[in-house]
């Protein structure tokens, strides 16, 4: 009968790496990349989006330039505008 310290530790270069499962899947329908455990990830309402761009995409967000209109100073020129 072989005691418990007969056979030693398991060689770690020897055990072969079980390829990463992803855990989710970006909620952007355009993108939906596979999302491994410990990507940073963006969460809004229950969904999880890879990229920050994504999450702009799922809130309707739109990329414009900012320009003085009339004579307030924090209004923004929506002309030029674009979907991320």
């Amino acid at each position: 009968m072989l005691d418990r310290f007969a056979q030693g530790l398991p060689d770690p270069q020897a055990q072969k790496e079980s390829p990463e499962h992803p855990v989710d899947e970006c909620a952007n329908d355009e993108c939906q990349a596979w999302i491994y455990s410990g990507d940073k990830v963006w969460r809004y309402d229950g969904d999880h989006y890879c990229k920050f761009k994504c999450l702009a995409i799922a809130m309707g967000a739109v990329e414009i330039k900012a320009g003085r209109v009339g004579n307030d100073d924090h209004s923004v020129s929506k002309t030029g505008s674009q979907k991320f």
